[in-house]
């Protein structure tokens, strides 16, 4: 169900516009990056507004994103305003601690390359050797579920061409409702350009195993 405040803010052509109503109706500031505010809605999801229109591209790219990737690894966007001012995006828990004992729950500590040990025990490292050496990842899974996890993540970025810069400890969260690691900031600015479309979300099991 879409939130009350969104019909107030839809349409609405300024920044200035929106954070007025946002701060009229007492949505709660949740934190601010670089490019972008964040506000707790209060029911499950965030509101991501730009802080200036130069960073448009920001919101746009996370829609981009999203809508190749799907919802298996990163944060579910439900809506977003037309010029791309803002967007709405499922919450998670950004409990280090929660995502630090989830990962441990899944792979070992570490990975063996060229003989030399090599720790993935940081979402930066994981991120990192599960692009650039999946085979050592997977053998350090504890479980075939793991395994898969770590197969369907890899595909997904490369398919989507996702930056591994903007996948680190920062932002990522876990979904309450599977306990399982996503990632709440995923733009990349080159992803694609600004006319050309996305094919739908391809299945978990077509990146995994090659089925169309």
């Amino acid at each position: 169900m879409t939130h009350p405040i969104i019909s107030q803010i839809n349409g609405l052509k300024d920044i200035s516009s929106v954070t007025k109503v946002l701060e009229d109706n007492n949505i709660p500031f949740l934190s601010e990056g670089t490019t972008r505010t964040v506000y707790d809605l209060g029911d499950g999801t965030v509101l991501k507004l730009v802080i200036d229109p130069s960073f448009v591209s920001q919101n746009w790219s996370e829609i981009k994103i999203f809508k190749c990737s799907g919802r298996e690894f990163f944060a579910e966007i439900y809506e977003h305003d037309k010029r791309n001012l803002w967007l709405v995006m499922e919450k998670l828990d950004t409990d280090k601690s929660k995502i630090l004992s989830n990962l441990a729950e899944m792979f070992e500590p570490a990975i063996v390359v060229n003989g030399i040990e090599r720790s993935i025990r940081s979402v930066e490292n994981f991120v990192h050797y599960c692009v650039y050496r999946l085979t050592e990842v997977l053998q350090a899974a504890k479980t075939t579920e793991a395994a898969d996890w770590a197969r369907g993540f890899s595909a997904i970025v490369k398919t989507c061409k996702i930056s591994e810069e903007d996948l680190h400890d920062n932002n990522v969260g876990i979904r309450p409702s599977t306990n399982t690691i996503v990632f709440l900031d995923y733009a990349d600015y080159n992803l694609l350009s600004m006319e050309e479309s996305v094919s739908p979300p391809p299945t978990l099991s077509s990146l995994i195993y090659g089925n169309h």
